[in-house]
């Protein structure tokens, strides 16, 4: 009943603000997709969730209709063609599932909403007043999740204990690693690393009154919960969201990362418990006879996994054996860095071979191919930028590459941060359109 009344909540709040203000109520919706938990649903039959990301998709897709104004031409929205063909490719693999229902309803989760999230966003944002609004709200929304996640650690309250008994009890069983609003660690880490490039551009060019020392302070509490989910996927994320920096990023913005890293290092040097807990975790990596080495090499291995179950025949090689079917296929067999021991492969945490398992060759190209454009046509243009709008495009894509380089450690199935990629994809692209800086279609 409290998951019923605090989906019809949101859903109300989104509503009224897109009627008063279209474009808050977008910056609204946002705030909500990347901060509220998956647990936030009811259960409708056995399989379909009815959540609170799919009600809110509803609610903005409908009221969207009248509102939106650019692209009317929809092949004239950047990466909509490939991003179509990659939702059509997932929808063939999940139709030939061995659990068609089970796939489809992943489909929905995790292709067809942020499709038509990335649709309707990117035809939402007119200028960049927009586009500040909407990243003052990325960061609103990080913030709220730093915050529960503190509380979650220091207080030991979790806004999960009241929505799923089932996730609650995991959250327990993880001594002490945080999770927050998230499904899991590495997956708070990763979409916390991906908000410290975009709090950072904040602190200097989302200059308001009252605003800047909340910026600061964001940013700090960013690291810092990013370091208590104690994954060393997400520490990397760190490394590689400050190494990016010093290469993106202008001297300006360059300074905090000196600080960040600066204050790190005297932490870990004055309190050893920190500096323990990191050796630990990295000498462990390597060791296959320990926890943490064997889930290192376990993720290499699911590639072998995955590309001999494809290889069973040639429609599941092109189209692999459907969105979630990992969940559902025996793929249980013996480990080759461990050959006695027989383990069932249902934990993917690699979302690159995971892709190939569920959607085949053709499903994971285009998913690449996807990936790459995106990447590429951001680099381009933050050549050919100058000024601020230069500096932005830079912050997104050190937030997007945190992204791609945390599917090689975790599967993806956070729904937050998915929607938080999409939402830089739109406001980068958005951001070139309106500069003027063409892609290769029009070249």
């Amino acid at each position: 009943m409290l998951n019923f009344l605090l989906e019809i909540v949101i859903c109300l709040t989104i509503l009224y603000f897109l009627r008063k203000d279209y474009i808050t109520g977008v910056a609204i919706t946002v705030f909500f997709l990347i901060t509220i938990p998956d647990a936030l649903s009811i259960r409708v039959g056995s399989l379909v969730d009815l959540n609170a990301y799919r009600l809110i998709l509803v609610v903005l897709v409908l009221f969207s209709q009248v509102n939106t104004q650019e692209y009317s031409d929809f092949p004239s929205i950047p990466v909509f063609s490939v991003f179509l063909l990659v939702l059509l490719s997932n929808l063939v693999s999940s139709s030939i599932s061995a659990d068609v229902k089970f796939s489809m309803n992943k489909f929905v989760g995790f292709s067809l909403m942020p499709f038509l999230f990335y649709v309707v966003l990117i035809r939402s944002i007119k200028d960049e007043n927009d586009i500040e609004l909407l990243l003052r709200y990325i960061i609103a929304g990080l913030l709220i999740v730093t915050i529960l996640g503190l509380a979650e650690k220091y207080l030991h309250f979790s806004v999960i204990k009241y929505m799923n008994s089932d996730q609650y009890s995991m959250i327990l069983s993880l001594n002490g690693r945080v999770t927050s609003t998230y499904p899991h660690p590495i997956l708070l880490g990763a979409g916390l690393a991906m908000g410290v490039p975009l709090a950072m551009y904040s602190i200097q060019y989302l200059k308001r009154e009252n605003f800047t020392y909340l910026y600061y302070i964001t940013t700090f509490l960013l690291v810092a919960t990013t370091y208590l989910t104690f994954s060393r996927s997400a520490w990397i994320s760190l490394g590689i969201c400050f190494s990016l920096g010093l290469i993106f990023l202008p001297k300006e913005l360059k300074k905090y990362i000196y600080i960040m890293v600066l204050s790190l290092i005297i932490l870990i040097y004055f309190r050893e418990g920190m500096y323990n807990t990191i050796e630990n975790l990295y000498e462990s990596t390597f060791d296959v006879n320990t926890i943490k080495g064997s889930s290192y090499s376990y993720r290499s291995e699911l590639w072998r996994v995955a590309i001999s179950k494809i290889g069973e025949s040639t429609t599941r090689l092109l189209f692999g054996f459907g969105d979630g079917s990992h969940e559902i296929i025996d793929l249980s067999g013996s480990l080759s860095y461990d050959p006695y021991r027989i383990v069932s492969f249902k934990s993917w945490d690699n979302e690159y071979a995971c892709i190939l398992l569920e959607r085949g060759v053709i499903g994971f190209s285009l998913y690449l191919i996807m990936n790459l454009y995106i990447f590429i046509r951001m680099v381009k243009g933050r050549i050919q930028l100058e000024g601020q709008e230069k500096i932005l495009i830079g912050s997104l894509l050190i937030s997007n590459c945190i992204f791609l380089f945390t599917l090689f450690s975790v599967k993806m199935f956070s729904v937050q941060i998915v929607f938080l990629y999409w939402t830089n994809v739109a406001i980068a692209m958005r951001m070139l359109d309106m500069k003027g800086i063409p892609d290769e279609r029009e070249a």
